[in-house]
């Protein structure tokens, strides 16, 4: 398993990845009858995705966002989250994220930022502040590649 899990790390492009002691195709099979079943999904989605909850108690202070890359970053841990303030130097994964969530923050911000933000570094800087550092060195770097022209025009 380990082996596995220093592949993924080890990939260029984040890909979906879901590791689960049970049988997952089983699970789905059983949550997709359910909502055909209840017809309460979407109603029970909208529900939940329009309430956000307080901040939780960390043992970093609350520091906002400093410029529009951090505020860009914290909109996105917050609408992932459902948290309705995340500071620069909360933790990801000590707001409640996860893989999963990993990824699809990961493909929001090469999306956002237009740059290639591989998967692992949000293991490496799980906060605003220092993913905000990263995606500022990746674009100068992109930057610095382009002609002068082609820099003006960026």
């Amino acid at each position: 398993m380990l082996d596995a899990i220093g592949r993924v790390f080890a990939m260029e492009q984040a890909v979906p990845v879901i590791a689960t002691p049970k049988d997952l195709h089983l699970a789905l099979k059983k949550w997709i009858q359910f909502e055909a079943q209840t017809g309460q999904a979407d109603a029970m989605h909208e529900k939940l995705s329009g309430q956000a909850h307080a901040r939780p108690n960390l043992h970093t202070a609350y520091v906002e966002p400093r410029d529009e890359g951090e505020e860009l970053i914290a909109q996105i841990f917050q609408e992932l989250l459902g948290i309705e303030a995340v500071g620069v130097h909360d933790s990801f994964f000590q707001l409640g994220g996860n893989s999963l969530l990993g990824t699809q923050l990961i493909t929001r911000l090469r999306s956002s930022f237009q740059v290639d933000l591989p998967l692992r570094i949000l293991f490496e800087a799980a906060t605003v502040a220092e993913l905000s550092v990263i995606i500022e060195e990746l674009i100068i770097e992109e930057i610095s590649k382009l002609s002068d022209e082609e820099a003006l025009s960026y």
